[in-house]
């Protein structure tokens, strides 16, 4: 009767009040099943356009420099990126976006939380990347997974426990 359980969600939370009282909740989590795409909806997609989504904040490390000099030099993949937060680095990545001529296949969408807008930004694409250098656990991977996308990024922090490559994504150096 002394101990007590610490549970993150309120799944987990109501399931051990059955068993003690002394249960304290942590965190209720973001995620709900229905966030969740099924099958069924990931078969109807378009994927005749790579509708490609980077979330996160645009820091030095992220790798989005890295990324648009990378697409600049693709000319025969019909591509959209759309990029979701903010950060120092927006403005310098937004000229050369320009100096890259790439205005009309890379969007700036600035921030988002978490919720239906975002979810339906995921719904969107059909691609996420995440090209950081560094990372912890990024929930964005699992937001995009749960959303039906094909993940693509370097190996990272607790990338590599998330993705196994040509499994359930894609791995580069």
């Amino acid at each position: 009767n002394n101990m007590h359980v610490f549970v993150f969600g309120l799944e987990i939370y109501k399931r051990y009040l059955k068993y003690t009282k002394n249960i304290n909740l942590i965190a209720d989590p973001k995620y709900h099943n229905k966030d969740i795409l099924i099958k069924k909806s990931l078969l109807r997609r378009d994927y005749s356009k790579l509708r490609i989504l980077y979330v996160g904040r645009i820091e030095k490390g992220k790798g989005l420099n890295f990324l648009l000099d990378s697409l600049s030099k693709i000319n025969k993949l019909n591509f959209k990126l759309k990029i979701i937060g903010d950060g120092n680095l927006k403005r310098n990545l937004e000229k050369k976006t320009r100096m890259y001529n790439l205005e009309g296949k890379v969007t700036f969408r600035g921030f988002l939380p978490f919720g239906k807008e975002l979810l339906n930004e995921y719904t969107k694409s059909n691609l996420f990347v995440m090209p950081s250098y560094s990372e912890g656990f990024p929930q964005v991977i699992l937001e995009a997974m749960a959303r039906g996308l094909l993940v693509i990024s370097t190996p990272v922090g607790g990338i590599k426990y998330i993705i196994d490559n040509n499994v359930n994504g894609l791995i580069f150096q």
